[in-house]
């Protein structure tokens, strides 16, 4: 994508192999996992609910004649609750910028095959989390080998795959905790004959594991709060669990065996994946805003009543009937913007993203259009217009939670040194 170009490029949603979306390949995708480009110092994504934050899109966005800009990539994340609340905060973006010359990949192309495409990741580097490949800071307490972002992600996990490969539990149903030869867990994720409940998730720091993390066995703790699954996953993740601690063991006594996941299987909490692939529009947005604008006006004065008009003269009065005239007719006014939106996108309805680094934003309504945009944080240069998000990602990330107009990004215009991840400035404007 060009830095000086002031033509849109349009994303749009392409589905591919997952293998070539990974870090190596530098790839612009929407949900799955984040195929980090600088592979160390993540970013924290735990938002002000204390839950991780979903993967929603990333964009990959070199900058020419730019020593760190070799690669660049924007990163979007979100709290699916917290965006339903339109809490602050609540959907955030990061860049990150490598120059050609750099300690993770090689200054030529890798080859575009699956064999060694997993490497080089930043999962070579720190400690992720299996489900959604954020930073992780506790362990499988059985078999020490998978790392959690939270606990919720690990009861995810154990129920839709861990739970049949962990050598943990391998171990303990061949001798049973205390050597009886019972060692079912799902007796130790549900309450023993004792009364006491076992142990679920290890809340360790990252690297430690601790057996007894929760010792206060309360399963009703185990809230499953995430996206659009959470009615659900509470009542399955909770009563459903302590209802399979009763029959587990003669479950597995009639010789019943749960069924392996699949090898493309996708945990709930990471939303499906896709390719961004992009092309140029066509169309010219500037003539065709003006004409538009222009014949839009023309449309409302002619379909005005004398009634309305009158009331236009009458301004100066301000009765009740005139401030409720006057309000339908600002309403009708500021459907400009939406009907300007919808005649620009209707070329292309199935665009995702659009890219116009240094142009302006299409918004959907003419209100809650920022006045200003912060500086840099990092450097205190003026930030610019990048991208925006556009509402059709929302049918494609089936999040009921997840809901905006548009989500228009604006970064550093310098594109100063990261060293990591930089938070830069959105603005989220949803539908009037």
């Amino acid at each position: 994508m060009e830095e000086k170009s002031k033509r849109v490029e349009l994303g749009f949603a392409e589905k591919t192999e997952s293998w070539r979306l990974r870090s190596k390949f530098f790839p612009s995708k929407l949900g799955g996992k984040p195929a980090w480009l600088a592979l160390k110092s993540l970013p924290s994504l735990k938002c002000s609910c204390g839950d991780t934050m979903s993967f929603i899109m990333q964009v990959y966005a070199p900058v020419d004649n730019h020593p760190t800009c070799f690669h660049r990539t924007l990163f979007a994340f979100g709290c699916p609750p917290c965006v339903d609340k339109k809490k602050a905060d609540s959907i955030v973006v990061f860049r990150s910028q490598l120059g050609l010359k750099n300690e993770f990949y090689p200054d030529t192309p890798a080859s575009e095959v699956e064999k060694g495409s997993e490497t080089p990741s930043a999962e070579d580097f720190n400690q992720l989390c299996c489900v959604c490949a954020c930073p992780a800071s506790s362990k499988c307490s059985l078999c020490k080998n998978r790392s959690y972002c939270s606990k919720q992600h690990q009861v995810i996990d154990w129920k839709k795959a861990h739970r049949s490969v962990c050598a943990g539990k391998k171990d303990r149903n061949l001798t049973g905790e205390n050597g009886s030869g019972d060692g079912s867990l799902e007796s130790e994720l549900g309450t023993s004959a004792g009364g006491e409940a076992a142990r679920e998730i290890s809340t360790a720091q990252p690297g430690v594991t601790s057996d007894a993390a929760f010792a206060s066995g309360d399963l009703s703790k185990l809230s499953l709060d995430w996206g659009t699954t959470r009615p659900r996953i509470q009542k399955e993740g909770v009563e459903v669990l302590q209802q399979k601690s009763k029959g587990a063991i003669d479950h597995e006594k009639n010789g019943k065996k749960k069924e392996k996941p699949s090898k493309d299987f996708v945990h709930n909490g990471v939303f499906p994946e896709y390719e961004i692939e992009t092309e140029t529009e066509e169309s010219d947005e500037r003539s065709e805003t003006k004409e538009d604008t222009q014949q839009d006006l023309v449309n409302y004065l002619k379909g005005m009543d004398k009634e309305s008009i009158a009331t236009m003269r009458e301004m100066a009065s301000c009765s009740d009937k005139d401030l409720k005239e006057i309000e339908d007719m600002s309403r009708s006014l500021d459907d400009k913007a939406f009907k300007r939106f919808k005649k620009i996108i209707s070329p292309y309805p199935e665009q995702i993203l659009r890219y116009c680094k240094g142009g302006e934003p299409l918004w959907v309504s003419a209100e809650a259009v920022p006045e200003s945009i912060p500086a840099c944080g990092k450097c205190g240069s003026p930030r610019e217009y990048e991208f925006q998000i556009m509402p059709q990602v929302l049918n494609l990330l089936k999040s009921d939670l997840l809901d905006w107009g548009t989500v228009a990004v604006y970064t550093c215009s310098k594109n100063c040194d990261t060293d990591g991840y930089v938070k830069e400035f959105l603005h989220r404007q949803d539908f009037v």
